[in-house]
């Protein structure tokens, strides 16, 4: 009683930015590489596979490797995210280089893109799942392992929480 909740959909590093300035007391979010002055507790991975248009010479493919993405247009979502910059980190480990690209805005104009044949991108395995059950697009694995994210729970190290934050917590 008497809590107001918010919930603010941010990327990563504009939680990470509200937690340490004490504007936002928890963050759910996918793991920063830097998480100093963070208490970070794991929650659950994740895969982002690469999506194609059923039509799409890899549709039958076992999987894609970093270095296919390097002939394809990637279609990506926000530059700002985590996502993003982990997929950008995972590429330059690689020596790949993304030569054209597409930045869209929402996570369904990627799909619809793919669906078309503008490209491929790499999604959460969940939230195309609808889209490969319908045979809409097709999903392959990138790599031998996959592409895993981390998510997780975050708070300030140290900071002393409200019984209504350690009831979000153990929810």
């Amino acid at each position: 009683p008497h809590v107001e909740l918010f919930v603010a959909a941010e990327y990563t590093d504009r939680a990470v930015h509200s937690i340490l300035g004490g504007t936002l007391d928890v963050a759910i979010c996918v793991q920063p590489p830097n998480v100093d002055g963070l208490h970070v507790e794991p929650l659950c991975r994740d895969e982002l596979v690469v999506i194609v248009a059923p039509q799409h010479p890899w549709a039958r493919r076992r999987h894609v490797q970093w270095s296919d993405l390097a002939t394809q247009v990637l279609i990506t979502y926000n530059h700002g995210s985590e996502t993003f910059q982990m997929i950008q980190r995972e590429l330059h480990k690689r020596g790949v280089s993304i030569h054209d690209s597409m930045e869209v805005r929402h996570g369904t104009a990627v799909m619809e893109m793919v669906k078309v044949g503008l490209g491929v991108a790499l999604q959460p395995r969940w939230v195309v799942r609808d889209a490969i059950e319908n045979g809409a697009l097709k999903a392959l694995p990138l790599g031998r392992g996959g592409l895993k994210r981390q998510w997780v729970l975050m708070y300030v190290k140290g900071a002393v929480l409200a019984e209504h934050d350690h009831a979000f917590i153990e929810l």
